[in-house]
């Protein structure tokens, strides 16, 4: 039919709709059905703008003809956020795919095939958003209903083991991605033909898995028969061949078999070259690939030859992405093997110039799955200016902040799920959140885009994505400016630059040094070492520390089999026996033997990180930024000259020369945070001295622990007399860590319930609240001690009445809540479990509140920092409380004993309330040395009196 005789008949459809319904609607629903012809074929023919913009519009028309309420509506949602997900607009695309969720739910089965569909769909999103976690419980529930589905077949099946084996793979738990792998691929066996391409993609994900589990001959038979089912697709499969071949030599490269993949590598070159033009980034990045190969093997000048050529191409100049950043810094890394330590520095700055750049415009390094590349390359910066330059000042002042760089992706990582929770609110951050959150994406959309348009040669494509680019950058400078103009705070914290050494130094007062220890875990070529800059009002020092991080981290593991019995002797598969040379058992821990500190090894220890900065910070207050491995120990254990070996017990603990005799510790997460947080601190309005939640009704496990139940219920109100007069012993009362789980997001509530109860925490509060002054009706205990009561006070402004807020309870570190990367703290438990309450008060929830306190004291389980060594340093709780509006907190390194507790806290805030003139740091130091001197004999022992440290700008209240 000629195109104009087709308008024509549409007009008269179109004027004779009113008068004829029945066949309107016949042709309405084939209208529909038209459109969804074409936005199928337009998405697979690659123009997705097209096919969004008839899904868009068909979205309507299904809704007017078949209602909400029916499932071609929620095929139509799912479809928009595909397609939206397609075109990097991923909060868009989440709130379409949750919606399709939703009619999924009321108007299909609850195991029908579409609601598993629909959840893989929403899940991988999630995965494409960082937020794998999400997506494990999403992923478990298609692969359940594919299972349970009758006309399920192979195809699902496999498709939804694979799905969450590779989820788990990306949160760490290659362990429990093996099994699914394994079967995925072996219904794919049973199922396909020998040579099909899935089995291929199933035993590339399960070589991954392996490899990272360190089964190095299952991994390689794995790559090499993927490759060779590639090879045996020739010529039509050479790509994936070229890939198959990198994956295998990376693999031996990664091995230490660098001689192996030399000709593996050479022959993905050799075939690259052959299939893409010489500007293409995929050809770029595998010469880049050998060229590392190469240098590992020492083959420094075949290296640079190859690599000098690709110095000039289009997609590593022009752009600057991540090729030209690997190229430079493997140059980098072949100038410091020959010792041309300016020539390493002048390459090593070309390596990091652009990922500085792009750290103006996007939120996180995390979301371009280049984490440890990044922090490579910041950590090898550093070291080059320690090569470089020796004690030239400028040369210190740069590794001072190309070391703060190496850090920023772990900062941005743990303001990620808060980031995200905003996104789902009302208000003007929140709407500024997520254009920033959206526009990021779709940057680096156009960044690839850009890529395939430089190395296919299409001059008007890249043209175009550059301009695309540059738009989306301006808009992301523009909000970056409107956050920091109306949001100093959250700009701040989740975004912060690095500081200049200058910046530092005038934020800091005459009697302060900022400390920032710095690790680099060397590889090949380049050596592991530990520095440490010292900075006060007036001097600035860089020392490399006599102890590599290995030896610090050992030492620090050691250090805790001597502080905490539950995080380290009751640890599975524990080092302590080793590391100490005693055995501990449960019986000693009965019997109240203290725990084998070694004062010797405290003392290796300080020498090695302030033996040459001792003039230097004497008689300052440390305000230190501590690395992974030490961000696990409080500084004050630290000793600062010899132990005297003639002393034995408690006496040779009250002699020991603490670091805390002389000096008040402050930590800070990062360098940054001395400004964000001074620059916005102003005396509290709080006119109420302190709010007081603890004691959660749970239930615990067995006979002992449903008498603490019992009594937890009896004290829901301030007892008399309190627990802290009368407690004893240096085990007594410990409040341990509890594994959480969550699903989709939401505790559950009946392992909630099964943690230990601390009725303890009761007469902590209450002997605190009264060495304050403060009212028993401010102290939330028992069946007040919840989300709702928190969240229902922050939201009247109640909250922010109090200028101390005192949560004793357990803490969940970051991991530790299976299912959630978030720490948070535990409260009583609901009924049923809701979005709003489930128990668990996380750190994005954390972020939300509205406070207005001098110190937030969290007396609860290690909510300093995590037990793995590369854990973040103070578990994202720090970062959210100082977010909702806290100056400060007070946090533990281990499971806290009561009693010692209470003497700690009353006895720092009466230090502060009689003379204003000492801080919060002053104050505890003083606290913490009337429990060594004039306490009882296991008072001197620092599991007592060393867990908590204060964290925060360290400044003196008023």
């Amino acid at each position: 039919m000629p195109r104009t005789m087709r308008a024509s008949m549409a007009a008269v459809i179109l004027a004779l709709s009113n008068l004829l319904p029945l066949s309107a609607a016949a042709e309405s629903e084939a209208q529909i059905e038209k459109l969804r012809t074409r936005m199928v074929e337009s998405y697979y023919s690659g123009n997705v703008a097209e096919a969004l913009a008839i899904a868009q519009r068909r979205l309507p028309m299904v809704e007017k003809k078949f209602g909400a309420d029916h499932e071609k509506y929620g095929f139509a949602l799912a479809w928009v956020g595909r397609l939206l997900a397609a075109q990097g607009r991923l909060l868009e695309a989440e709130e379409y795919m949750k919606r399709a969720d939703e009619n999924g739910a009321k108007v299909l089965p609850p195991d029908h095939i579409e609601q598993a569909n629909g959840l893989s769909m929403l899940a991988d999103l999630y995965m494409q958003m960082g937020r794998a976690e999400e997506a494990e419980p999403m992923f478990k529930k298609a692969l359940e209903i594919y299972e349970k589905w009758p006309e399920s077949g192979p195809a699902e099946v496999s498709s939804g083991l694979s799905n969450l084996g590779v989820d788990y793979g990306l949160i760490g738990r290659d362990a429990e991605a093996v099994p699914l792998l394994e079967r995925a691929l072996a219904i794919r066996e049973q199922s396909l033909s020998a040579d099909d391409q899935m089995i291929a993609l199933s035993m590339t994900n399960l070589a991954m898995s392996y490899g990272r589990l360190k089964r190095s001959d299952e991994a390689e038979a794995m790559f090499k028969r993927a490759l060779a089912i590639h090879e045996g697709t020739m010529p039509e499969g050479a790509r994936n061949v070229v890939n198959a071949l990198s994956n295998l030599a990376s693999f031996y490269d990664f091995s230490d078999r660098s001689k192996e993949a030399e000709p593996l590598f050479r022959q993905a070159v050799a075939l690259g070259k052959s299939l893409y033009p010489a500007g293409h980034p995929d050809l770029l990045r595998t010469i880049n690939n050998l060229a590392s190969n190469l240098a590992h093997i020492g083959k420094y000048d075949e290296a640079v030859s190859i690599l000098l050529p690709i110095l000039s191409s289009p997609a590593a100049v022009n752009e600057r992405g991540f090729l030209y950043s690997t190229s430079r810094d493997i140059l980098a890394g072949i100038a410091f093997v020959q010792k041309d330590w300016p020539r390493a520095l002048d390459y090593e700055r070309q390596a990091t110039a652009p990922l500085i750049a792009q750290a103006t415009l996007r939120d996180s390094a995390s979301r371009n799955g280049q984490i440890n590349f990044i922090e490579g390359l910041f950590r090898q910066h550093v070291l080059m200016t320690t090569r470089a330059g020796g004690d030239d000042q400028a040369l210190i002042n740069e590794g001072f902040e190309m070391g703060q760089w190496s850090a920023r992706s772990e900062a941005a990582a743990s303001l990620a799920q808060m980031s995200a929770r905003f996104a789902k609110g009302q208000g003007a951050l929140v709407d500024v959140v997520r254009q920033r959150q959206d526009i990021d994406r779709q940057l680096q959309i156009s960044d690839q885009r850009l890529s395939a348009a430089l190395g296919s040669g299409d001059k008007e494509a890249a043209d175009a994505s550059r301009s695309e680019a540059a738009k989306l950058g301006a808009q992301l400078v523009a909000l970056n400016d409107r956050l920091t103009a109306e949001f100093p705070s959250y700009a701040a914290l989740a975004n912060p630059r690095p500081l200049s050494v200058s910046e530092v130094q005038s934020l800091l007062q005459p009697d302060e040094a900022l400390i920032l220890v710095f690790e680099l875990l060397g590889k090949s070529i380049i050596p592991s070492e530990s520095y440490v800059w010292v900075i006060t009002k007036g001097a600035t020092r860089r020392v490399v520390a006599s102890m590599a991080p290995q030896a610090i981290a050992e030492n620090v593991r050691t250090l805790r089999c001597g502080l905490d019995y539950e995080g380290a002797w009751a640890a599975k598969a524990t080092r302590c026996p080793e590391l100490t040379k005693v055995t501990y058992t449960e019986s000693d821990k009965v019997a109240g033997k203290p725990l084998p500190f070694d004062l010797a090894r405290a003392h290796e220890l300080y020498k090695a990180l302030f033996g040459e900065v001792e003039g230097l910070i004497k008689g300052k207050h440390l305000l230190v930024v501590p690395s992974a491995a030490l961000s696990q120990l409080p500084f004050q254990v630290l000793v600062t000259s010899s132990p005297d070996t003639t002393a034995t017990g408690a006496d040779a603990f009250r002699r020991a020369q603490w670091l805390i005799r002389d000096h008040a510790i402050t930590v800070l997460p990062a360098v940054s945070s001395i400004k964000a947080l001074r620059r916005d601190a102003r005396d509290s309005r709080a006119t109420k001295p302190l709010l007081g939640i603890g004691n959660p009704l749970l239930d615990g496990s067995g006979p002992d622990q449903a008498v603490r139940a019992k009594e937890a219920r009896s004290k829901q109100s301030c007892p008399s007399p309190t627990f802290w007069q009368k407690a004893a012993g240096v085990f007594a009362n410990l409040r341990g860590g509890t594994p959480l789980a969550l699903r989709s997001g939401v505790a559950s509530v009946e392992q909630l319930r099964a943690a230990p109860p601390l009725p303890e925490t009761a007469d902590e509060l209450c002997a605190v609240a009264r060495s304050v002054n403060a009212n028993d009706a401010d102290l939330y205990l028992g069946a007040r001690a919840t989300e709702t009561e928190i969240k229902r006070l922050s939201e009247s402004g109640g909250l922010a009445k109090y200028r101390y807020i005192h949560f004793a309870t357990h803490g969940a570190l970051s991991g530790q809540v299976r299912g959630s990367p978030e720490p948070g703290l535990v409260l009583t438990p609901p009924d049923t479990a809701t979005e709003a309450d489930d128990g668990y008060l996380s750190a994005s929830e954390i972020s939300e509140l509205k406070l207005d306190a001098d110190w937030v004291i969290l007396s609860a389980c290690n909510t300093a920092a995590g037990e793995a060594e590369d854990a973040e340093s103070l578990s994202g709780l720090a970062r959210a409380f100082f977010f909702a509006g806290a100056r400060a907190l007070l946090v533990s390194h281990w499971s806290v004993n009561s009693g010692a507790t209470v003497k700690l806290i009353t006895g720092a805030i009466s230090r502060m309330t009689a003379d204003k003139s000492i801080g919060r740091a002053e104050a505890l130091r003083q606290a913490m040395l009337s429990l060594i001197y004039a306490g009882a004999d296991y008072d001197a022992h620092p599991a007592t009196w060393a867990p908590f440290v204060v964290v925060g700008e360290g400044a003196v209240t008023k």
